[in-house]
């Protein structure tokens, strides 16, 4: 397949703007069109979210496979594809990297997005260049296909690169779940209200540890027969404070006739109604992304007991709608016509196992029994070597005999 076969259904270059400036858009970014997601993406809960989620699929073993006449799928380890999943997609990437670089874009902003680097002479996929997507601007072909122009990242005082155009075929698109099936729409976008309130909440805690809780640590009683000019009240104030410090702890107070001193209270019923709130924003965080709260360090109410249950629920009902999202997009647009017929990329949600050696051992017992796998095939999961390649034990030798007076071997 040459390299122009590859595009033979590509429109013409004549596009359409799809934002034409208009910030409004609610495509354009996660939370709102003004850039709030660079704010709520800062968020612990938002970050352990999107590292549960992106960083857990990054890890998980991937290869390029073949479908078999019987739909199974077989390494294909002469593939060139798998050559970048061993090396990495570019030169700054691992796969591990690129792969949680696209998701984490999908699921802070709606749309993950990666150039991709064709051979000219085969019209194959040689590499993969993650496209960060607030860099991209949008516009439409003729027909309505997406049209991506983006200007490469750089670091620091480095010469501006100039902007690049991406035509359909020669990109890669994950997207979160979409209303018009043309771009997908973050769920922090979607869930705005929920993204705020936890905005807020930090922002509103941040000013109040700030200003020392929002409210004076004590104060002095004053009689009216006491008149204290403002010489006064500072010679008060500074005692005071000096007593609170670290060395007047423990120091004996005294006051002038009829002056009370009165301590308040560092936490009023108010703040511990604002403990409680944050607690409730990361379980509404956590279920917006699909995880559960146990995964992101809110134990409050996990144990032993439901701890694996947890990360099944995790593993079946999040990671696997993620993990078919990226095969899919990556099968779609990475290979060939002709190739997406024959191979698939291949993330293995078994592991998730590594950490779990009696699951897996038990795992493959059961394969063992009923024959879905061989001991050599085990071995070879498990990185060991097969029983044809382990060393022989030499075969023990018989001592030797001797005949006894009447001739008896013995």
């Amino acid at each position: 397949m040459g390299f122009f076969d590859r595009f033979k259904r590509t429109e013409k270059r004549a596009v359409s703007s799809l934002t034409g400036g208009d910030s409004s858009n609610p495509y354009l970014d996660g939370w709102n069109a003004t850039g709030g997601v660079t704010s709520i993406e800062g968020h612990p809960n938002v970050i352990s979210c999107v590292d549960a989620i992106a960083g857990t699929i990054a890890t998980l073993p991937m290869a390029i496979k073949r479908r078999e006449p019987d739909g199974r799928l077989v390494e294909a380890p002469d593939h060139p594809l798998n050559d970048v999943i061993r090396d990495g997609p570019n030169e700054r990437q691992s796969m591990a990297d690129f792969v949680e670089a696209v998701l984490s874009d999908t699921l802070l902003r709606g749309n993950g997005v990666a150039r991709i680097e064709i051979e000219a002479q085969t019209g194959r996929a040689v590499g993969l260049e993650f496209v960060p997507w607030r860099n991209v601007s949008l516009s439409q072909t003729q027909s309505g296909r997406l049209v991506l122009d983006y200007t490469p990242a750089s670091i620091g005082g480095a010469a501006p690169t100039p902007q690049r155009r991406l035509m359909p075929g020669e990109y890669l698109h994950v997207m979160d779940s979409s209303s018009d099936g043309i771009l997908g729409r973050s769920r922090l976008n979607r869930a705005a209200l929920s993204a705020a309130n936890a905005a807020n909440l930090d922002a509103h805690l941040a000013a109040m540890i700030a200003n020392g809780g929002g409210r004076p640590g004590s104060l002095l009683e004053v009689p009216q027969s006491i008149n204290l000019d403002d010489q006064g009240v500072n010679r008060l104030r500074e005692g005071i404070e000096r007593f609170r410090s670290m060395q007047g702890r423990g120091r004996t107070m005294v006051l002038d006739e009829g002056i009370t001193f009165k301590e308040i209270e560092a936490f009023s019923p108010s703040d511990f109604e604002l403990v409680e709130g944050l607690k409730f924003q990361t379980v509404a965080i956590a279920r917006l992304f699909g995880v559960p709260p146990v995964m992101i360090g809110a134990l409050e109410n996990a144990s032993y007991s439901n701890a694996g249950q947890l990360q099944r629920f995790f593993a079946q009902g999040t990671l696997s709608h993620w993990v078919a999202k990226f095969e899919a997009a990556f099968n779609r647009a990475v290979f060939t016509a002709e190739e997406r017929a024959e191979y698939a990329l291949d993330i293995s949600l078994d592991g998730l196992l590594r950490g779990d050696p009696e699951t897996r051992w038990a795992a493959h017992k059961i394969a063992a029994e009923i024959g879905a796998a061989d001991p050599a095939t085990i071995a070879r999961l498990e990185g060991l070597p097969t029983p044809t390649e382990r060393p022989r034990e030499p075969e023990p030798v018989a001592p030797p005999r001797s005949r006894s007076a009447s001739g008896e071997i013995v």
